[in-house]
This record gives C-alpha cells, structure tokens and sequence, in this order.
C-alpha cells in the first residue's frame, strides 16, 4: 500500500522502508509456574499486580 501511495504521488522515487517495532510476548508458563509456587507458599498477591498481569 505504501509503495503504490509513493507511486501514485511522487513519480520516480524509491518507497520508503516501513517495519514496525514488536515486542515479544511474556512467557505464561514461566509466570504461572512462579505464581503457582507463591501460592503454594500461602502468597496471596495485591489487586494491582493481579489485573496487571490478567487483565
């Protein structure tokens, strides 16, 4: 799309180089191995942190 738009507009001009910048995702099973563990320690979380990472 932006190749045809820089076309379409500017005649003889290369396109711009588009990306975009992605994080990667947290790993589930390591933070619900961790939780799992606190728990079993009697570690009740705060609220915050809760909907922090459920959502």
């Amino acid at each position: 799309m932006v190749r045809w738009w820089a076309e379409w507009n500017i005649k003889d001009v290369a396109a711009p180089q588009v990306y975009r910048k992605a994080e990667s995702p947290a790993d589930m099973n390591t933070r619900a191995d961790r939780d799992m563990r606190l728990h079993a320690m009697s570690f009740e979380p705060e609220e915050a942190y809760t909907k922090a990472t459920d959502g």
